[in-house]
């Protein structure tokens, strides 16, 4: 599979799109409705807890969620996985229950702890999700074939995109949320392949088709499936090339924005006014360039501050 920003997509789906957590983990997906996604940065320590879900107050006999995803083989990613969730309970005086759902795309990418951790391990603390593996229990043509986007080869993933852009699910409810949702199956394809121009990505997969459509004509007319692709393809991948100062200026912050949501979800909007608030468009391609690498939202801060 082509490099990519899973985690940063996965993070991306959950705090847009819940339900799908709690269907992946074998919920009810209607227990989205009595929880918040959120991203929590912790005191005194160089850790950030990029998914959580927090129960409503009137549901705090429901366990808090902890959710990693990890799509890289790494050494010591228990130890420090536990060392933020404990970091957190302690810091925020937590009385919930909790779970940690750590996603892997196949069990030989997960590394085992050592004996330290073996209790938690074996407890029903931690949920092992691995994604090669229960895509098979998936029932097809259902909103979870969204997780198939990330490990299909490019013949399936056209048809299972075609699919679920046309496809209607109730649970999306209002217009605006299906749109996100034309937007989410979009930037996983743009991240998976990211030589693909957007012409191409139209025709490949059906995009031009979708611009009959009710749905994809509103977006566009309100610049957010343009303004996305323009983004994400030029600014993120090749650069913006053309366009005048001021035009170029937008484009970018809109790009950083993206960006920034994708990796620290709703941590990376706290920049955004001291970012738009920069006229020089060099400083600003630095920005942008360095949020794939950043560890944290303070990394980038120090390129402008």
């Amino acid at each position: 599979m082509p490099i990519m920003r899973t985690d940063a997509l996965f993070y991306s789906i959950f705090q847009q799109f819940p339900q799908l957590f709690f269907e992946l983990i074998g919920r009810d997906y209607s227990d989205a409705q009595n929880y918040q996604f959120v991203t929590e940065e912790l005191k005194e320590i160089s850790l950030t807890l990029d998914g959580l879900l927090i129960p409503q107050a009137d549901y705090e006999h429901n366990p808090l969620y902890f959710i990693e995803v990890q799509f890289q083989k790494k050494q010591n990613f228990y130890p420090r996985l536990f060392a933020e969730i404990f970091t957190y309970l302690y810091q925020k005086e937590v009385t919930l229950p909790w779970q940690a759902v750590v996603i892997f795309p196949t069990k030989n990418i997960e590394v085992e702890p050592s004996g330290a951790y073996q209790e938690l391990m074996e407890s029903n603390r931690v949920i092992h999700i691995y994604i090669d593996e229960i895509i098979n229990n998936f029932q097809q043509n259902s909103e979870l074939d969204l997780f198939r986007l990330f490990q299909s080869p490019l013949e399936e993933t056209k048809t299972i995109a075609k699919n679920l852009i046309k496809r209607e699910y109730a649970w999306l409810g209002d217009e605006s949320k299906q749109k996100n949702w034309v937007r989410l199956i979009e930037t996983i394809i743009v991240y998976k392949y990211p030589k693909l121009t957007r012409k191409e990505i139209e025709m490949l997969f059906g995009l031009a088709e979708l611009k009959d459509t009710k749905v994809y004509q509103e977006a566009f007319q309100e610049g957010q499936i343009e303004g996305y692709q323009q983004g994400m393809q030029q600014g993120m991948q090749q650069g913006l090339q053309q366009g005048m100062q001021q035009g170029m200026q937008q484009e970018i912050i809109k790009t950083i924005e993206l960006g920034l949501e994708l990796k620290f979800g709703s941590a990376g909007n706290r920049l955004l006014p001291e970012i738009m608030l920069i006229k020089d468009v060099g400083l600003l391609n630095r920005i942008r360039a360095s949020i794939k690498g950043a560890e944290n939202i303070n990394e980038i801060r120090l390129i402008y501050a």
